[in-house]
């Protein structure tokens, strides 16, 4: 079998392409990401691109507060801020663990420039944990003005941003890896639901066929292969017509091993080896069948091909073990040969040995070696004793290649690489190299058990300082468990006793608020199995169902799910009668969710022929008869029943015709054109040229049909002539109880009326005035002359019947009006 590495099931150093039974030496451009071996469309949650977006890594966490930018800060400039490393914290900030952080008050929350803002300029609008940027680094998201390091729920990701919606140019979108991605086109290992791109199928129709799930592949593609069996939850099985290379056919299935009692023959699992191949070869069971010509590493010992020959049979002939060298053969380095490969070498018990006189071997071709006085090593060997080694004895230094009981005083320290592993112990060094760990005067990338690293002065100890007393575990390159003291233990790792780890360990499998424990208390007995443990919860996690005891991604076989949880039922009855197949399993329903139409008794996301509301029918009603045709603008129709047919479509029979024009408006007579023609020369909805516009609408300035009410709520703007103008025209007024402009004639008219009215009202009520006065004046003076003697009046009714009036007596003389009696 090949050496597998990563999660991919190709051979090293060959990349897995996702989701795909495809091995390739560089990713392609349309799956670029590089992660474990596999070619990733996205990088998975936690990880962000790299290395020019070619390379998935992990997102920096809080523990890593000594890197700056890219760069790890020294012993002489510890202290990170923005993206430099200081030895002091400039004005203006503090020191707090490795990083300078800014003293901003609440009133000025914002970083720009070393200073402190209320709000962001426009040309660093966005706010990246608490920095005015220009732009959000490649493993932030932009939304509302904010830089996240993940999108909120119940939105998608596009290009860098989070969006409430997937844009048409992206209108299909794909969860995976804890993402809602935007997509122009649904990826091959999907299966097509409308915009949605899922990644399972429901149970009974097990394997994705043609973007498709099905019951059973087709003749044409009769065998199954899992190519996502390392990367659960997505693991779907895609029909084929031949297995991919480095995987083998048990009975239908394509798998990446046989089964334990099987053996391996022609990449198929068989119970016993053909006669045409009757050896086997491998290391472990099961092996594989080969002919006597074993590879060419290989050695056939007892019918079976091995990588080394057994003690008991230490000699190789023709790549056959051999307990010992047949007659008039000698025996050099384990391997049987006619003479000795240097002539004047010694036969010791049938081996060929070197001379007392001469006791070094130096090989001087593959089938030539000779005798010498002293060790002269091949390039990349090295000398101890005068011998050649592969790699310096225990307890020994190498320098200038060769191997040293003890280090020049030119290079007094010895650094141990972790990138070097076991091939070189120890080297030689004039000093510890940059940000190197010391323990007296050896060096160590990380330091070895049982000391932890503190990086506060990049020394070795026994035991972390109290300011930094969690135990912080790392992995080396050589997969080794090394520990640096931390201030914190921060997620994603686990908190261990004073330890900081990566993963809970097998006494302490579960996690309770970032701790690991024995068991899950009686409150959070809910399990979630993820990589660092088992998290005990109360609820299941987003995206889990609840089972038994445990949150799982899936129900377990013959289960459905009801009220989010995995029950032991054969179907949906009584009041759960309607059926949704899920990623998670079937869900079994009261009713369809309101983002879904009801098939029968199924709830699916998209009707098979038409919608008429939520629920799905065979045809349109005659109330609802319009349906979308699918044509170059609508590649995936709606499927629904209308009233009239929707915008940007028009009616032809039964079904509405989408118009895109590209010359922006639709004629009368159904052609594109740039201006619509004098005949038609208004625009409705926005594209159709008209000869009026409708009831309840006017003209705008752009000659387009709006609607009346918008015309007045516009400020400014009038209704005239069926037109919304910005200014009545010449000869009208304005009349401000309904936004309109009125003709002048009607308003000098109304004017004249009017004054004339006012006229009137006036000289009658000065009429009315003036009679009333008269007719007390004669009362008055009437009874005044009766009470007075003599024969002559004080005043003749004849003389107030010519108009003597109360005014005159004010105004006449006295020798007029007085009276002698």
């Amino acid at each position: 079998m090949p050496n597998l590495r990563g999660i991919s099931d190709c051979p090293s150093p060959l990349l897995q392409v996702m989701f795909k039974p495809t091995c390739l030496e560089n990713c392609p451009a349309d799956i670029p990401f590089e992660f474990m071996s596999m070619c990733l469309t996205f990088c998975p949650y936690g990880y962000t691109e790299h290395d020019n977006n070619i390379t998935c890594r992990a997102e920096k966490s809080d523990l890593n507060f000594d890197l700056c930018g890219t760069t790890v800060c020294s012993k002489e400039t510890p202290l990170c801020y923005s993206t430099q490393c200081m030895s002091e914290c400039p004005n203006g900030t503090f020191p707090k663990g490795r990083k300078c952080l800014q003293s901003c008050a609440d009133a000025l929350p914002f970083v720009l420039n070393d200073s402190c803002v209320s709000k962001c300029p426009d040309d660093k609008p966005y706010d990246e944990n608490g920095y005015c940027v220009s732009a959000c680094t490649s493993s932030y998201f932009l939304y509302n003005r904010k830089c996240l390091s993940s999108c909120p729920d119940q939105t998608f990701v596009y290009r860098s941003t989070c969006v409430e919606n997937c844009p048409p140019e992206a209108e299909k979108s794909v969860s995976v890896w804890n993402k809602t991605i935007c997509v122009s086109d649904c990826p091959s290992y999907t299966v097509f639901n409308g915009s949605q791109c899922e990644l399972i199928c429901p149970i009974g129709q097990d394997y994705l066929w043609n973007g498709s799930c099905v019951s059973d592949c087709p003749e044409i593609f009769p065998y199954t292969h899992n190519v996502t069996r390392s990367f659960s939850p997505y693991q779907i099985a895609v029909c084929t017509d031949s297995c991919p290379s480095s995987t083998y056919l048990e009975e239908n299935h394509c798998e990446s091993n046989c089964p334990y009692i099987l053996y391996e023959s022609n990449i198929k699992c068989v119970s016993s080896c053909p006669d045409k191949l009757p050896f086997t070869t491998g290391e472990s069971p099961p092996f594989v069948c080969v002919s006597e010509q074993c590879p060419s590493d290989n050695y056939i010992f007892n019918n079976t091909c091995v990588k080394v020959c057994p003690a008991s049979h230490p000699f190789k002939e023709n790549r056959v073990c051999l307990p010992k060298c047949r007659s008039r053969m000698v025996g050099y380095e384990g391997t049987c040969l006619f003479s000795c490969p240097d002539v004047e070498m010694d036969v010791n018990n049938g081996q060929c040995e070197c001379p007392n006189s001469r006791p070094f071997l130096h090989q001087i071709s593959a089938t030539r070696v000779e005798c010498r006085v002293a060790a002269v090593c091949p390039k990349g060997e090295f000398t101890w004793h005068n011998n050649c080694f592969y790699q310096c004895p225990d307890y020994t230094f190498f320098f200038n290649f060769t191997c040293l009981d003890k280090c020049p005083s030119s290079h007094p320290f010895k650094y141990r690489s972790d990138r070097h592993g076991a091939l070189l112990a120890y080297e030689c060094v004039s000093n510890c190299p940059e940000n190197t760990f010391t323990n007296g005067d050896f060096c160590y990338d990380h330091c070895v058990n049982p000391f932890v690293g503190f990086r506060g002065n990049y020394t070795c100890l026994e035991k972390c300082p109290e300011s930094d007393r969690w135990l912080s575990a790392t992995t080396t390159i050589a997969n080794q468990l090394a520990f640096v003291c931390s201030e914190n233990c921060s997620a994603p790792r686990l908190m261990n006793s004073d330890q900081c780890l990566l993963s809970c360990p097998d006494d302490k499998p579960f996690v309770v608020n970032q701790t690991c424990v024995k068991q899950c208390p009686v409150t959070l007995n809910l399990k979630t199995t993820h990589a660092h443990g088992i998290v005990c919860s109360k609820v299941c996690p987003e995206n889990y169902i609840q089972d038994s005891d445990t949150c799982m991604l899936r129900c377990s076989a013959g289960k459905v799910i009801i009220d989010d949880l995995c029950v032991d039922v054969k179907y949906c009855v009584h009041e759960y009668q309607y059926i949704e197949y899920s990623k998670h399993g079937t869900i079994c329903r009261k009713r369809c969710l309101d983002n879904q139409f009801v098939d029968n008794i199924r709830c699916v996301t998209s009707c098979p022929l038409f919608a008429l509301g939520q629920y799905c029918v065979n045809e349109c009603p005659s109330y609802q008869k319009f349906t979308r045709e699918q044509n170059s603008s609508t590649v995936n129709p709606d499927k629904q029943c209308y009233e009239d047919c929707p915008s940007k479509t028009y009616a032809n029979g039964t079904k509405c015709i989408a118009i895109d024009c590209p010359q922006k408006y639709v004629s009368d007579s159904r052609n594109c054109v740039s201006v619509c023609p004098k005949s038609h020369p208004y625009v409705k909805h926005q594209y159709v040229c008209v000869s009026t516009c409708e009831d309840d609408y006017v003209i705008a300035d752009d000659n387009t049909c709006i609607e009346e009410k918008h015309c007045h709520q516009e400020t400014g703007y009038f209704v005239y002539s069926r037109r919304c103008v910005n200014a009545c025209p010449p000869g009208t007024f304005v009349n401000y109880v309904n936004n309109g402009c009125i003709l002048s004639s009607v308003v000098y008219l109304l004017i004249v009326v009017g004054v004339l009215g006012i006229i009137s009202m006036t000289a009658a009520l000065v009429w009315f005035y003036y009679y009333r006065q008269r007719k007390n004046c004669q009362t008055c003076f009437t009874k005044m002359q009766e009470r007075c003697s003599g024969d002559t009046p004080l005043l003749r009714e004849d003389v107030l019947s010519d108009g003597y009036a109360m005014t005159d007596m004010v105004t006449d003389s006295p020798g007029k009006t007085d009276v002698t009696v």
